[in-house]
């Protein structure tokens, strides 16, 4: 699912969310933005998906059935502690915040999600992504 135009960000996304109407907009907008969008519909289908293509960057709501994004993101840093991981979620509970803090999520989006604010994180994370590329790529292997 890798499409190749010249005006879109060469970076893979993994979209996490139960909600259809919400995934497809949010998949709609991103596409538009960034080469490869891989959706899932809970945590146990974005955990498969991590596993199988490596995403760049991991956008998941976090209350979903079947597995949560706080599991599948427990799962996802015991294989990967780097890759950005950006929370959609309406918990705001001190629990949950110290939880994501112990996981080095990158954001927590409180729902509703606020379209600005969204992109603005994944174009942050994405340009520091290109930078550490592009870096590692001019000073070639340690």
């Amino acid at each position: 699912m890798t499409d190749v135009h010249k005006d879109r960000v060469h970076l893979s996304i993994l979209y996490v969310e139960d909600e259809l109407i919400t995934r497809m907009t949010i998949n709609k907008i991103l596409a538009a933005r960034y080469a490869t969008i891989h959706l899932a519909q809970d945590g146990k289908e974005g955990l498969d998906i991590f596993e199988r293509h490596n995403p760049d960057i991991i956008i998941t709501d976090t209350r979903m059935p079947v597995m949560d994004g706080l599991k599948m993101s427990q799962a996802i840093r015991a294989i990967n502690t780097h890759v950005p991981i950006i929370f959609t979620t309406a918990n705001e509970d001190s629990e949950f915040i110290e939880e994501t803090r112990k996981l080095k999520i990158t954001r927590n989006i409180i729902k509703p999600i606020l379209l600005k604010e969204l992109l603005a994180t994944v174009e942050k994370v994405a340009s520091k992504i290109l930078s550490e590329k592009t870096s590692s790529e001019t000073t070639g292997p340690q």
